[in-house]
């Protein structure tokens, strides 16, 4: 067979080209959301690397400083101290992480035969675009590595010693960046154990078994973690309509526009569709499967046990999105088509630009009166993480008459600081704002407030609004999330 080298040559620079225009909406994302003030959770992460040697930062996640392992964090602290606390760089981060990630699922042959949608659908998630690409927590790491995951498990070498060595390092990197990364790594396990003893591979079992074993070394600190958190209800508890809007979460509104395309063509070419899956490993289909229905599985789990769902948790599903979506769309071959999908997604995505532009702005000006705030009256805190903010934002003026300790950190409310937060938050050098012997309940303490602000904060760049006063206050808004509770005189 004669390969044409100028026809290669050409496709290459096209495909050059594109990759170069789909590349700008990630540098346009990231510059817009930097306008973005950094939320608690954020603020958590840089003072959890703010440290002085790997071993304190291993020791406070030990002792369960936060809800997570540590591998990105430890990741976090290197850069730090070679380039210092950069807020713009270690941000960076994540988008380099997203764009590798977009780069490396583009080169599925999953994509080969139609790289336009999964192009086009990428850069229209609000989910991608506005919030893995410059949060600065472990999820751009945790696609990252899940999309190197299913690369390897694509490769046509999967079940060799050298590629199963391969995947157990991923397993075990992504068991320690997100919790949540167990449920995916099950059944990619379960796979290469099956291959293994069908090929009479016993040798390669323990192999497989490892990420979990060394996962079995973290437990301690899981427990530690779970004792200091437990019954931190930060997210709503989802109902069946939440189960169902799963798929917004990840792409947006243009969801809506996509699923009935989606239907139509898997009722009108479902045997190309069939013909097609047989082709492909169905080991691999099943990881697939197994990746996509998970996050409902877990929040119909929700629903019922009446528990937190927090979609993020669950990136890698949006891998098999992705190819979903992809794979089903290229099988209709139809230009009418790729032109309607092209329209909605680039128009999705400059929906979305200008949408995060304005909400950006408003938080940032939002901010700028909350400081304002925190530095006049009594302040009623609801968590020892205001203190993050309080740091970072060097609030010196601010002062403290009383503290409320959350029902979950009853060993504060004891009187009792041992296994607490506290334990972590003494590195912190928060004595200069408040003595822990206020620390106590709101019952305790509302009789002795007569005039006080309180914030409400809706997206957690500061503390949640938890204490609801009495018929004995008086609650004026001063402005958005701003509260005066005033006592109200018999």
């Amino acid at each position: 067979m004669k390969i044409n080298l100028q026809k290669l040559k050409k496709l290459s620079s096209l495909d050059i080209f594109i990759n170069i225009i789909f590349i700008v909406p990630f540098f346009i994302s990231f510059n817009i959301n930097l306008i973005k003030p950094l939320w608690l959770d954020e603020i958590a992460s840089i003072y959890q690397v703010n440290v002085q040697s790997i071993k304190i930062l291993i020791q406070n996640f030990f002792n369960g400083s936060d809800t997570n392992p540590p591998l990105y964090f430890i990741m976090l602290f290197f850069l730090t101290k070679i380039f210092s606390i950069n807020v713009t760089l270690l941000k960076i981060t994540s988008l380099l992480f997203v764009i590798i990630s977009f780069s490396i699922l583009q080169k599925l042959y999953w994509f080969k035969t139609n790289r336009f949608y999964f192009n086009v659908i990428f850069i229209s998630s609000p989910f991608l675009m506005y919030y893995l690409i410059s949060e600065l927590r472990a999820y751009s790491l945790i696609l990252f590595l899940a999309s190197i995951l299913f690369s390897e498990l694509s490769n046509n070498y999967v079940y060799n010693t050298k590629e199963q060595i391969k995947i157990s390092i991923i397993i075990t990197l992504l068991l320690y960046t997100h919790y949540f990364s167990i449920f995916y790594a099950i059944p990619v396990i379960i796979i290469l154990i099956y291959k293994n003893i069908e090929q009479h591979n016993y040798s390669n079992l323990l192999l497989n078994l490892s990420p979990i074993l060394l996962y079995f070394l973290w437990i301690p600190a899981i427990i530690n973690q779970y004792s200091v958190f437990f019954g931190h209800t930060w997210q709503p508890i989802p109902t069946f309509r939440s189960v169902l809007l799963i798929p917004k979460y990840f792409f947006g509104k243009i969801i809506v526009f996509l699923i009935p395309i989606f239907v139509y063509i898997v009722i009108k070419h479902y045997k190309d569709i069939i013909f097609t899956l047989k082709k492909i490993d169905s080991l691999i289909v099943f990881v697939m499967i197994c990746w996509s229905i998970l996050p409902f599985i877990i929040a119909i789990f929700s629903v019922f046990t009446k528990v937190p769902f927090v979609e993020r948790y669950f990136t890698i599903s949006i891998i098999p999105f992705l190819i979903l979506l992809t794979f089903i769309l290229s099988i209709s071959n139809s230009k009418v088509l790729s032109y309607f999908v092209f329209i909605i997604c680039i128009g999705s995505f400059i929906f979305n630009s200008i949408k995060f532009y304005e909400d950006n702005t408003l938080l940032q000006k939002q901010l700028q009166k909350r400081l304002n705030y925190l530095n006049q009256k009594d302040m009623v805190c609801e968590s020892p993480h205001v203190f993050y903010p309080m740091n970072f934002y060097k609030i010196e003026n601010m002062k403290f008459n009383v503290f409320y300790a959350l029902d979950y950190e009853s060993a504060i409310a004891k009187g009792n600081l041992k296994n607490s937060l506290f334990d972590y938050y003494g590195n912190l050098n928060l004595k200069k704002y408040f003595n822990l012997k206020n620390v106590c309940h709101w019952d305790s303490l509302k009789s002795h407030l007569r005039d006080f602000y309180l914030i409400n904060e809706s997206n957690r760049m500061f503390f949640e609004f938890r204490i609801v006063p009495d018929s004995s206050y008086k609650i004026i808004k001063i402005d958005n999330d701003i509260y005066r509770i005033i006592k109200i005189d018999n």
